[in-house]
């Protein structure tokens, strides 16, 4: 997970929506502004362009009209992760990526090398209940529960590891390539693109860059602030 920034203005449909009985949350262009909000990647495992795409209440509105209708309350998720959350309460109370006052990547560690491991661990930055929610989110995500969400984990972790070893192949290129000052840049300009919050899996690209000190000094400016 990484901060996003929602647009502030809500879609008009979704106050005359609200005034209906039965009234539809994802109408005229909530979707598309959704979709552009959050870089066409679900929020949570932050896969590009998932195949199933869900517009997620982040606080379940149970019924609660204001909540189903608030455009705040309306974030860009994968199948995959918005039924992972549905599954527990105790999923409700994780921290809000667009809230810019609270800097998620300070919160949880991520970590994933596909040469050393087949899957991503999550290391809890601190002990309030919505960062240990947030860990046992992701590691469910990330896990599965049951034998669906098992292939549907695998299924992320296969992006997940061919995102990453293209990373890590740009961050020893440059590391490495001080003799050739034309390589070193390109491996810079592919490192810095990937950092950015419209690329796939950015949380564990930004803790490779802030677990090298070398790394962490010169990307620091691609870095969350």
């Amino acid at each position: 997970m990484i901060n996003m920034v929602k647009s502030s203005l809500a879609p008009p449909c979704l106050s005359e929506e609200a005034k209906k009985k039965s009234g539809d949350y994802k109408c005229g262009d909530v979707i598309e502004r959704i979709r552009n909000d959050f870089f066409n990647k679900c929020y949570l495992c932050e896969t590009k362009a998932p195949t199933t795409i869900n517009v997620e209440h982040f606080r379940p509105h149970r019924g609660d009209k204001t909540l189903k209708f608030d455009w705040n309350n309306l974030f860009y998720a994968c199948g995959h992760c918005n039924n992972t959350k549905l599954a527990k309460p105790q999923y409700d109370d994780i921290p809000d990526c667009t809230d810019a006052t609270r800097r998620i990547m300070d919160l949880v560690e991520h970590i994933f090398d596909p040469i050393k491991a087949d899957s991503p661990d999550f290391i809890a930055h601190g002990q309030a209940p919505m960062v240990i929610n947030t860990v046992a989110l992701l590691e469910e995500v990330y896990g599965g529960k049951t034998a669906l969400k098992k292939i549907e984990a695998e299924n992320i972790i296969s992006q997940l590891t061919e995102e990453m070893n293209s990373f890590y192949h740009f961050a020893t290129g440059y590391l490495k390539s001080d003799d050739y000052p034309q390589q070193k840049r390109d491996f810079y300009d592919l490192i810095a693109a990937k950092l950015k919050p419209d690329s796939a899996f950015t949380a564990f690209k930004i803790w490779v860059i802030k677990s090298n000190p070398k790394l962490s000094q010169i990307f620091s400016p691609f870095l969350p602030q």
